[in-house]
Order: C-alpha cells, then structure tokens, then sequence
C-alpha cells in the first residue's frame, strides 16, 4: 500500500487517486474494512 501520495500535480493527483480506488478495491476484496477506515482517514488528511 502507497501511503506517501504526491499533490504537486493535477495528473499526479489524478494518478494518486487512481491508486486510492484501486486500493479501496483491494482492500474491499479482501475484507479488510478497518484497513479502508485507515486508509481514507489518511486521505482525508493528506488532502
């Protein structure tokens, strides 16, 4: 999982999402759903 997510950008933030969805997706998959809490906090932070 890619926690350092780069801003600086708009295609690196579009890239930056793309990772976050397919993430989610993963993450979704695997049943994980306190890890996607983690991880959208994080999100929300970063942003």
């Amino acid at each position: 999982m890619r926690c350092r997510l780069s801003f600086e950008t708009v295609e690196s933030e579009n890239r930056a999402l793309t990772i976050f969805a397919s993430t989610l997706v993963s993450i979704w998959h695997m049943d994980k759903f306190h890890m996607t809490v983690e991880y959208i906090s994080l999100y929300c932070i970063i942003k």
